[in-house]
């Protein structure tokens, strides 16, 4: 329940089933989610209110479910009382024994996206409050949809849909109903009127045509974009926002843009696709000027950094355990892990280390800037790596080995190193230590294998249980002493292809 400082009241109910609810404010909003139970008691009404009620209806077109509210009162009292009542379709007020449904004070108002009928569904032309049981039916509307050269998805593959909506509610994925080869929906048209989104309010019988961005290809991707380009859109709403496209046919480019004003809209950092609109640091990110590899008529936006309050980090050749992204456009600068396991050393302007070295947490000002600040992360060079080694064909029940060894310069994956370089070779193991190696995915431990070394305490080798699959996989080496406690700080393990 929220409330306002003009005396109004907004109620939600979802799923509500108990007792009578009296709020006696000026004005009292009644928003419905499911289906809804007020049963009330002898006492008084079941809904009271002091000023003008009114009821929200919410609905799931795609689940063709309607939020419903049933009112019953106690012997003697009415369903709802107030001085003003607007109802919703799919309302039902039943009034307690020898009383009427509304109370007889009240103004009781009709419109179009319902009717009011007795209990038996008759539709009344007034004396609302003079019966036992008020129904709130829904009206229907006739929408005829023109695809305007799409066809129809459902497989029919008509050009105009007819389809009836409820008055009052809101007819969702337009977008859905047709699809036209060679273009994307771009909204559609009511009496000449564009609009551009995916939902129709339904207000009465009408036709809509659907409209398209053409793109001139037959295999296309679009790259969309919110906020004025310098470029050329291919396809303009003419508000700052559009299609550029590009033939998915041939090798296609991430292109680079420039907004008008970055101020309001940022410096583009990646294209990601529009299916991953609420997750776009995802594994499908591209930099302008990389190939971009998409099925036919994939959408793509744009993500954004503000460069006066936001930092462009980049895995620097591995992706990041956090989602699998290549690149995350933060406010600070956090603490990570790779995929692989590889843990976190700086920051840095350069993805060669050699530039200006920044810490996890370290506080940059970014104050005045006109172009993203862009770090790369520098990961902690493995001390260790391990490969598989499966069974020989005539050993078919035999189980793989997974098989440790300390790093050498010309082990492949030594981070963002030109050149690599002779680690330090790590401390033998003695007979008395353990070894375990934990296997982690996406930074969470699914199974620990038991170690065992070889005579020089190098070598580390595991059986590898059947169905576990290691690869993306991060392992972390962990020696520990005869009572099973550290002995030694954990050791990344760099797994080799």
């Amino acid at each position: 329940m929220s409330c306002f400082l003009n005396g109004s009241v907004s109620l939600t109910l979802t799923n509500y089933d108990g007792g009578a609810i009296n709020i006696p404010t000026a004005e009292l909003a009644v928003w419905l989610w499911g289906k809804n139970y007020i049963n009330g008691s002898t006492n008084g009404p079941a809904l009271c209110g002091a000023g003008e009620l009114y009821f929200v209806q919410n609905c799931d077109l795609d689940q063709n479910s309607h939020s419903e509210l049933t009112i019953t009162a106690g012997s003697g009292q009415n369903a709802i009382s107030a001085k003003q009542i607007q109802l919703a379709a799919h309302i039902t007020l039943n009034g307690g024994t020898d009383a009427t449904a509304v109370s007889p004070e009240a103004e009781v108002l009709n419109t179009r996206f319902y009717s009011l009928c007795d209990g038996a569904g008759n539709e009344l032309t007034g004396g609302y409050n003079n019966v036992p049981c008020l129904k709130a039916m829904p009206t229907y509307a006739t929408v005829t949809l023109n695809g305007n050269g799409g066809k129809a998805t459902d497989g029919s593959e008509k050009e105009t849909l007819v389809k009836t909506y409820e008055n009052g509610i809101y007819a969702k994925n337009l977008d859905r109903l047709f699809k036209k080869d060679g273009a994307l929906y771009a909204g559609y048209a009511v009496g000449g009127r564009h609009h551009t989104g995916n939902s129709l309010y339904i207000n009465g019988d009408g036709t809509v045509d659907i409209l398209w961005a053409e793109s001139g290809y037959s295999n296309f991707v679009g790259f969309h974009t919110e906020g004025a380009i310098e470029e050329k859109l291919d396809y303009d709403f003419g508000w700052g926002t559009g299609h550029l496209f590009r033939d998915n046919s041939k090798t296609v480019t991430a292109p680079a843009i420039t907004y008008q004003d970055p101020v309001s809209n940022g410096n583009l950092v990646y294209w990601y696709p529009e299916s991953n609109i609420s997750d776009p640091e995802c594994g499908h990110q591209y930099l302008p000027g990389e190939t971009v590899n998409e099925a036919d008529g994939t959408v793509l936006r744009a993500a954004t950094a503000y460069p006066n309050r936001e930092i462009v980090l980049m895995a620097n050749g591995k992706t990041f355990a956090e989602n699998g992204a290549r690149v995350l456009i933060r406010t600070s600068l956090p603490n990570v892990t790779a995929a692989d396991g590889a843990e976190l050393v700086h920051w840095n302007t350069k993805p060669d280390d050699s530039g200006t070295a920044y810490g996890a947490y370290a506080d940059i000002s970014l104050r005045g800037r006109t172009e993203p600040l862009v770090l790369y992360a520098q990961w902690k060079k493995p001390v260790y790596v391990a490969t598989v080694e499966t069974p020989k064909p005539e050993e078919p029940q035999a189980e793989n080995t997974l098989t440790t060894r300390p790093r050498a310069a010309a082990d492949l994956g030594t981070g963002t190193d030109p050149e690599p370089t002779e680690p330090e070779k790590p401390a033998p193991i003695t007979e008395k230590q353990k070894v375990l190696v934990g296997v982690y995915r996406w930074g969470m431990m699914i199974a620990v294998l038991q170690g065992e070394t070889d005579k020089k305490g190098e070598e580390i080798y595991c059986t590898v249980p059947k169905g576990l699959d290691l690869t993306g996989c991060a392992l972390k080496l962990f020696v520990l002493s005869e009572a099973y406690a550290p002995d030694r700080k954990v050791e990344f393990i760099l797994l080799s292809e």
